[in-house]
């Protein structure tokens, strides 16, 4: 009977430990190294040259990345009201612009990415883009200017590591539908309940329970690993 208490123990305190692991990992390193882009983990930031302030708000002016200046003179991040919002300013020849925004909050943590496309009706000019509320700055990149020069895009998370990431998930969580059905099976055979040793999941359901995991957790934060278009 100390066998079967001290068996059973073990087989419940060990799924315990590994559902805490499992929920640490998926939330925290295994998301980290393996999903967030690079410049989630490394916020680049554009200078920042002169603030102002008008009636309705304030803001701030910023320098983009030199490789840009020929057609991004400086962008304008303001909050007007209780919104906030950027302006891009551009050479008088520029007649359509692609860019991406990737916006950060007070704590670097990124939580957008507009994807925009504008053909330019006031010369020199993009329109007022509303940001998230708690937007603090931004990473401005350049995708296309009157769709013959091209620029490098913000990288999105690989598919190799999108795959490493399911692959690695789906391996946890059958390891946590294996070490769940020894704990029933270990209670189950304490208190005699034979009815009972047949619960739990197995190496298939597991999987599929696994894969439906990988699914959620992409889903939730696809816009942070895939980016996301906004007309």
């Amino acid at each position: 009977m100390t066998d079967a208490i001290i068996s059973c123990l073990s087989a419940v305190t060990a799924l315990i430990v590994f559902c805490a692991i499992y929920v640490f990992v998926m939330t925290k390193p295994l998301t980290y190294f393996l999903l967030s882009p690079s410049y989630k983990k490394h916020p680049p930031t554009d200078t920042g040259i002169s603030k102002y302030k008008f009636p309705e708000g304030r803001g701030i002016v910023c320098e983009p990345d030199i490789k840009y200046r020929k057609y991004l003179k400086k962008y304008l991040l303001f909050t007007y009201g209780d919104r906030k919002y950027i302006k891009c300013q551009l050479s008088e020849d520029v007649v359509s612009i692609r860019y991406e925004v990737a916006v950060y909050n007070s704590a670097d943590k990124l939580i957008k990415i507009l994807a925009l496309a504008e053909n330019i009706e006031i010369k020199g000019e993009t329109r007022d883009i509303q940001l998230p509320s708690d937007a603090s700055y931004v990473c401005l990149v350049l995708k296309a200017i009157n769709e013959k020069e091209y620029f490098s895009t913000l990288q999105y998370t690989s598919l190799i590591k999108i795959c490493t990431f399911s692959v690695l998930t789906i391996a946890m969580t059958v390891a946590c539908g294996l070490l769940m059905r020894t704990a029933i099976s270990s209670i189950a055979m304490l208190f005699n309940l034979n009815w009972y040793i047949s619960l739990g999941v197995n190496i298939a359901e597991s999987s599929i329970i696994g894969i439906l995991v990988v699914l959620l957790y992409l889903t939730i934060r696809k816009k942070q690993i895939f980016g996301e278009e906004n007309d």
